[in-house]
């Protein structure tokens, strides 16, 4: 005869917590707002010529190594507090989502660096290099304004055992509403206490251990992957790319790719919380595959005529498409 399954405590609160987060609103206005801000900051100093001040104005070689050295420093720091700190902004169920924004923000960025770029092109002057790293070296400055608007992540206020801070930020964030609020504070509590008692045996090198390996080089493939496959520098290195192959209008064609990756990467998160993660990633990196077969083919035979120009650009958006689902948003 089969036994009733009886629900433990902590079976019985997670169920609580996925029940109240559907039927209550979690987000408001404070919520978009800091992941418009930390969105956009993440896409902006993610670029190579990102903080680009002391690049701007360097007087010498000397200060020009300096100011790559700051560049790269600063890129190191925002890409893995960012998404922590996205991620530490929004309940559970949608923390990809919210740490995929970040990856749109990107997008968004580079349509905007390709406009000013085309729309620079056409002066024939020093102007052509100094507007574009003048607007970058101006926008970090009011993304650093607005950065003193956001709001503090209220698990690392209960991590310092700022109780009353934390509770208030998350108010802050859920606009007011008080249970939300108490479930979320007790997970966290939880979540907390627990790694505490973790923390003591563990050690940050047992990650390369035979069993936990796999997780280990699972984690760190897709952007490693994202290397030795050529995404990152097909995507870098479109326009380059273009204008070798002979295409018309390669600054126009970079923007459509742009856009698209940028649809992308809105749509992505969504299609890997629905179908998941395998489900979206095995049929994009098999396409991916079949692109970049035809485009390799394409260029073998030889780029002699238009059609097969616009058949490589044409191929070159929609990778950029396919690319930005699967790989960007994994």
């Amino acid at each position: 005869m089969a036994t009733k399954h009886t629900k433990s405590s902590h079976e019985e609160f997670v169920d609580q917590n996925n029940a109240l987060h559907k039927q209550q609103r979690w987000w408001n206005w404070r919520v978009l707002m800091n992941l418009l801000i930390v969105g956009f900051a993440l896409g902006l100093f993610g670029y190579d010529n990102a903080f680009a001040s002391p690049l701007l104005f360097a007087p010498n070689l000397g200060a020009l190594v300096v100011g790559r050295f700051w560049n790269y420093f600063g890129i190191s720091i925002l890409t893995n507090i960012a998404p922590i700190y996205l991620s530490e902004l929004v309940p559970a169920s949608v923390r990809a989502r919210a740490v995929g924004f970040a990856i749109a923000g990107s997008g968004a960025v580079s349509v905007v660096a390709t406009v000013v770029v085309w729309a620079s092109a056409k002066i024939l002057d020093k102007r052509q290099y100094i507007i574009p790293l003048a607007i970058q070296a101006a926008i970090p400055v009011l993304l650093l304004v607005l950065s003193f608007f956001l709001t503090e992540s209220p698990i690392w206020l209960l991590s310092q055992g700022r109780t009353d801070a934390a509770k208030r930020s998350l108010n802050s964030l859920r606009g007011n509403n008080s249970a939300l609020v108490e479930l979320e504070l007790t997970t966290a509590t939880i979540a907390l206490q627990s790694k505490n008692e973790k923390k003591t045996a563990f050690k940050w090198w047992e990650i390369l251990k035979i069993g936990n390996l796999e997780r280990t080089l699972s984690s760190a493939a897709l952007l490693c992957l994202s290397q030795v496959g050529g995404q990152i520098l097909v995507g870098t290195y479109s326009t380059v790319l273009l204008v070798q192959s002979g295409v018309s209008d390669p600054f126009k064609i970079t923007i459509i790719i742009f856009l698209m990756q940028f649809a992308g990467t809105l749509l992505g998160p969504f299609l890997l919380d629905k179908f998941g993660r395998r489900t979206v990633a095995l049929p994009g990196y098999i396409i991916l595959f079949v692109l970049d077969l035809a485009a390799g083919s394409i260029a073998c035979v030889g780029l002699t005529n238009k059609a097969k120009q616009l058949g490589l650009a044409s191929l070159c958006i929609i990778f950029s498409f396919v690319n930005s689902i699967s790989f960007q948003s994994m």
